[in-house]
């Protein structure tokens, strides 16, 4: 039996990509008598469900609820510079409680896919992900926009640390598209690779579905909810039919779930924050998106918006497309690691 581990960070979009990747690899495997283990941490309990929706649990997927408490240790909390102090004073322990359970507990593992995460196993390794964080610290460091928002010291000494997560991948795959995208001098890192979106593309929506209808991605509180709101207000007046996520509270709108609506032919714009999870998805289904302006703590987000500003979201996509055949990239990658690596 092969075993996966897809070592991923805060939010939905690591665990989709990660497991996506995965099961991508363990098909091949499957294709020549393979059996497969995909470990996922069980960060916030929603985990299944949400793996559900995007077809992407199977009964070769484990959950494993103390991975996923290890990671809480080390969750977004506070402002970046509370997040910053957190990671610091917790990082190395939990790395080294998270590799000693995994020998405990798995066989070898072949692979892991490094979604975001702050801390790695000892298999080897592979990053997917928007960015490395090196590059996003090293970058936040030299910004004067943000000069004095965030504690030097501490982005210096998380930068260091950062290195050693870097020394532990044999590739890099950032897509093309990335938070730093905007700075047409960028050069690609050492080890990266370059890819299409990391998204695979949904099926096509084919229900009855009202003419004109704008989808919005509301996070649970704050600023960005706010704006996105107010716009979908305007939107309604307009003669749009506005839907959200039905795990979205406290809202009069329509809820459905977005791989049920977004990919729609009658849907013409989605409302969003700009975190990449719905960047991909617009891109991969061709939408437009709206995204609001850099509210957020994360210096991640300030990029983001930078990129979504400057260059094109559709142009660029239909670059990736000219370069790779593909909008795709979740195949992508896993082709590119089997052909590298585990075909071996």
């Amino acid at each position: 039996m092969k075993h996966i581990l897809v070592n991923s960070c805060h939010g939905n979009a690591p665990a989709i990509i990660g497991t996506s990747i995965a099961q991508e690899i363990a098909a091949n495997y499957r294709s020549v008598g393979e059996a497969v283990q995909i470990v996922v941490p069980h960060i916030y309990g929603r985990e299944k469900r949400i793996l559900l929706e995007e077809g992407l649990y199977t009964p070769d997927v484990v959950l494993d609820d103390h991975i996923g408490a290890l990671h809480r240790q080390v969750l977004f909390e506070g402002d970046f510079n509370a997040q910053m102090r957190k990671l610091l004073a917790s990082r190395d322990a939990v790395e080294q409680q998270f590799r000693s359970y995994l020998k405990q507990t798995y066989p070898l593992f072949e692979l892991e896919l490094n979604i975001g995460s702050f801390f790695t196993s000892e298999a080897p390794a592979v990053l997917a992900y928007p960015c490395a964080y090196t590059e996003l610290y090293e970058r936040t460091l030299k910004t004067p926009d943000l000069a004095g928002k965030y504690d030097r010291s501490l982005l210096e000494q998380l930068l260091e640390k950062m290195h050693e997560v870097d020394s532990r991948m044999m590739f890099e795959y950032i897509p093309t598209y990335n938070p730093f995208s905007f700075d047409d001098e960028r050069k690609p890192r050492a080890k990266e690779i370059e890819t299409p979106p990391l998204r695979k593309i949904p099926s096509q929506v084919y229900e009855r579905m009202p003419k004109r209808v704008v989808y919005c991605m509301l996070p649970g509180t704050g600023v960005e909810r706010d704006v996105i709101l107010q716009r979908a207000r305007m939107d309604r007046e307009l003669g749009f039919t506005i839907y959200v996520p039905p795990w979205v509270t406290d809202t009069e709108f329509k809820k459905r779930k977005p791989l049920k609506t977004i990919p729609h032919q009658n849907v013409q714009l989605v409302l969003s924050r700009a975190g990449w999870g719905t960047i991909y998805l617009c891109q991969v289904t061709g939408k437009e998106l709206m995204h609001v302006d850099f509210t957020a703590d994360e210096p991640e987000v300030y990029f983001n918006v930078k990129t979504l500003n400057r260059k094109d979201m559709r142009e660029a996509t239909r670059k990736q497309l000219h370069t790779f055949g593909t909008v795709d990239g979740i195949s992508f990658v896993a082709q590119d690691i089997m052909k590298r690596f585990l075909s071996r």
